[in-house]
């Protein structure tokens, strides 16, 4: 009896609370509205948002299946070096596929993009156009690299890239969607196989003695790739290495040589200024950088301040260089001659970004300073720029060993 009366309460209860649940509904018409519209916008939204990705998706993977670039080839090529480029080309990682285009295929196509004025190319000499091959190839994201690497083959005058729009269309896609708890676990799968194959990637290293230095490993998410970063002072003949490593994890295996910036990179840590490396936060490409940088921003030349992690020049010195060398051409240099509302006097000591020269006044055999903006003073006489001060003669061999350093990785990402 008392179980009865129990689940008679409770259904009177629930009763009252979806007919109170409907009674505020009708008695609260506009809020009530307001808050199904913002619902129904919400999910809308949501589901364009979902929609436009999976196409985006979509589309840029097919145009990483069509895209590629163009190598044409000197005039006067010979069949054999053009057949040594194609070899050459087939050599590098990540080409997906070779086509051969003829230089009368050549002036077939020029004549079809013309359509209506094809007639202009009548009489056209076939041997002024360039044969050439269009490449395609595996990972779009690497196409810049292996151009570079084309570029380097003899007989090689031209590459035409066609990948741009392809490139700015994936950094769009980069999210696709938000991870899953499959999607979180999969992740932490992959860690723990690049431990692994890092590991085991080593000790076949030193099997075959390659004089190779292991940085990192790279599992693709979905499986269909392992990535083995290395660096090394010259070409390494890698292929048996290749083998065992696809015998043991059963899949694409691709080893990529990067520099001592790409390294650093990869590994990640925080600079002299206490903030994460700007190569691991938003430096996406390595500019080159001087010596002469660092001596127009008047900053220290001793090696040690103003070398990063890599033991290279720290790239935020090229960050304000346009501003200094805006500057520069502005202001006299220190020991030139000038004349100012208080008379002719030399230039002391420059502010460069403050566009002040402080400039040193005698009289007798007092000295006197006073500050001037750059437009109050007009130069007489200007000074020769002191090449080398006293700080640079110090660090002399040092600061020759970065400048060929820089030189080195300059001539290695061309």
């Amino acid at each position: 009896m008392i179980k009865k009366v129990g689940m008679i309460v409770k259904y009177n209860r629930l009763g009252y609370l979806i007919g109170e649940g409907f009674s505020n509904v009708f008695k609260n018409k506009k809020s009530t509205m307001a808050s199904i519209i913002i619902m129904c916008a919400t999910m809308i939204i949501f589901g364009l948002f979902l929609i436009i990705g999976e196409n985006v998706n979509h589309f840029v993977d097919n145009l990483k299946l069509q895209q590629g670039f163009q190598v044409f080839m000197k005039e006067d090529a010979t069949q054999e070096e053009m057949d040594k480029v194609k070899e050459d080309i087939r050599a590098l990682d990540g080409i997906s596929t070779i086509e051969f285009v003829s230089k009368e295929q050549g002036l077939n196509t020029m004549k079809e993009k013309l359509k209506d004025e094809k007639g202009v190319l009548d009489g056209f000499n076939v041997q002024k156009i360039k044969a050439s091959y269009i490449v395609k190839v595996t990972d779009l994201e690497r196409s810049k690299t292996i151009q570079s690497e084309v570029e380097k083959i003899d007989n090689v005058v031209k590459i035409t890239n066609s990948n741009e729009t392809a490139m700015k269309l994936i950094s769009i896609a980069k999210v696709i969607r938000i991870a899953t708890y499959k999607d979180c676990k999969r992740y932490d799968e992959c860690k723990k196989i690049e431990k692994e194959a890092f590991v085991t990637c080593q000790k076949k290293i030193k099997e075959h003695k390659l004089k190779m230095c292991l940085t990192d490993v790279e599992c693709k998410f979905d499986g269909s790739k392992m990535l083995f970063y290395f660096t090394a002072d010259g070409r390494i003949d890698f292929r048996e290495l290749v083998k065992d490593l696809a015998a043991i994890y059963k899949t694409r295996i691709e080893l990529r040589q990067i520099g001592v910036r790409d390294e650093v990179k990869r590994i990640g840590g925080n600079g002299v200024c206490g903030r994460e490396l700007c190569c691991c936060s938003f430096l996406s490409d390595f500019e080159a950088v001087s010596i002469k940088m660092a001596k127009e921003q008047n900053l220290s030349l001793n090696p040690s301040k103003i070398s990063g992690n890599c033991g290279r020049l720290m790239c935020c010195l090229k960050y304000e260089d346009d501003v200094y060398q805006d500057k520069l051409g502005k202001l006299p240099n220190i020991g030139a001659i000038v004349k100012t509302e208080d008379g002719t006097g030399e230039v002391d000591s420059v502010e460069t970004l403050k566009e002040r020269v402080k400039v040193k006044f005698k009289n007798e055999d007092v000295y006197t300073y006073k500050r001037y903006d750059v437009n109050d003073i007009r130069v007489i006489k200007d000074a020769v720029k002191e090449k080398i001060d006293e700080e640079e003669r110090q660090h002399k061999k040092e600061l020759e060993e970065l400048e060929k350093l820089e030189e080195i990785d300059i001539k290695g990402g061309e």
